[in-house]
């Protein structure tokens, strides 16, 4: 599956925020306090993103709040569709 707009956004975001820290998704994953695959399908937006794992997003990296800003109050609609579309299979 391909994310797209403020999902894929703040995904590469993220990924950007881990590659400067050098962590591996395991270590991301740990450092989140989710499984790597919990970790895996919220990057390929097989699971909508919670605002728990946005508070351990900004737990991890206080330098993306204004980020997580954003895509909790532009990005929610995209949120909500995903969520649908897992409920609809």
């Amino acid at each position: 599956m391909t994310i797209t707009g403020s999902t894929k956004k703040l995904v590469d975001t993220i990924k950007e925020a881990q590659r400067k820290k050098a962590w591996s998704d395991g270590e991301l994953s740990r450092q989140l306090g989710m499984a790597q695959s919990q970790w895996s399908r919220f990057q390929r937006g097989l699971r909508p993103m919670t605002l728990e794992f946005l508070r351990a997003v900004a737990r991890v990296f206080p330098e993306l709040k204004w980020q997580i800003s954003d895509f909790v109050i532009n990005g929610e609609q995209e949120v909500n569709n995903v969520a649908d579309k897992r409920r609809n299979r």
